[in-house]
């Protein structure tokens, strides 16, 4: 079982066990957020080690169903939602660096995604609607330690440009983010330890180039996440989530604050109930 930790600009903190057979094929995956469970997924494989089925489980007891069929460069879907069947198709056809990708619902097409790679560290993803309209376009490109994401709209304005930056074991350890108008709105510095774990995230408000969020990860001796807290510039915590363990590395506890939430604590080991706790 393996248990990571996520953070996405500073505010969602999601952990995640992972389960894998013999093979290192994932075969079970529990998401919480602020230690409860809100997604659980399970996948069984083919005889020639393809995905086959997944079974997802959504807060409320939901189920969503999923099972694979190839056939040559045809991969058919189908899905079991709330008990009803839709069945989606995904074709994909590959050549000499393109890539187009295909999805029908019920036999008709919704999507059509086509990705052509000039170099191993450039590409263009096109997406297009059911109209077959051009909805989105994205243009990477790698240089060196240096990356850009530029994504435009469908008239071809730019919408997003991230830029990031990598160190020497290729970790993200800049991100920027621009809008429309090319002005910065997101910047964030990434730190790791010697075992390459995110270690500290600096979130800046970068309009005012002034700190906005800090984020402090610590681990244990064997690279499990053990706690984060998140504080502004003058050191007020904003949010503290940690978790501990048990002798076979599951979680038994996560116990999360935020100013004028309370202390929460959830008991989530295998075979536990979930329960809320109030210190």
């Amino acid at each position: 079982m393996i248990t990571t930790y996520n953070v996405e600009e500073g505010e969602k903190t999601v952990v995640s066990q992972e389960w894998y057979d013999d093979d290192d094929r994932l075969i079970k995956r529990v998401d919480f957020h602020l230690g409860e469970p809100f997604l659980a997924t399970l996948n069984q494989y083919d005889d020639q080690g393809r995905l086959a089925w997944t079974q997802e489980e959504l807060t409320g007891g939901d189920t969503v169903d999923t099972y694979y069929e190839y056939d040559g460069d045809r991969l058919i879907l189908t899905r079991k939602v709330h008990g009803e069947t839709v069945e989606f198709e995904e074709r994909i056809i590959e050549s000499e660096g393109v890539t187009d990708i295909i999805r029908l619902a019920q036999g008709q097409i919704s999507e059509r995604v086509h990705r052509e790679s000039r170099s191993d560290n450039e590409f263009y993803r096109w997406y297009y609607n059911a109209e077959d309209q051009l909805v989105e376009k994205h243009h990477f490109i790698r240089r060196d330690a240096w990356s850009e994401l530029i994504i435009e709209d469908e008239s071809g304005e730019m919408a997003v440009l991230e830029v990031c930056m990598y160190d020497d074991q290729d970790n993200i350890i800049l991100k920027m983010v621009h809008n429309s108008t090319n002005a910065m709105v997101y910047r964030e510095e990434i730190m790791y330890n010697e075992a390459g774990d995110i270690e500290s995230i600096l979130a800046f408000d970068a309009s005012a180039d002034v700190i906005h969020t800090i984020s402090m990860i610590e681990y244990d001796d064997d690279g499990r996440f053990l706690e984060n807290e998140v504080t502004d510039l003058y050191g007020k915590t904003l949010e503290f989530i940690k978790q501990n363990y048990n002798d076979l590395g599951e979680i038994t506890e996560v116990i999360y604050f935020k100013p004028f939430a309370g202390d929460i604590a959830r008991q989530i080991g295998d075979g536990e109930p979930y329960h809320l706790v109030m210190e």
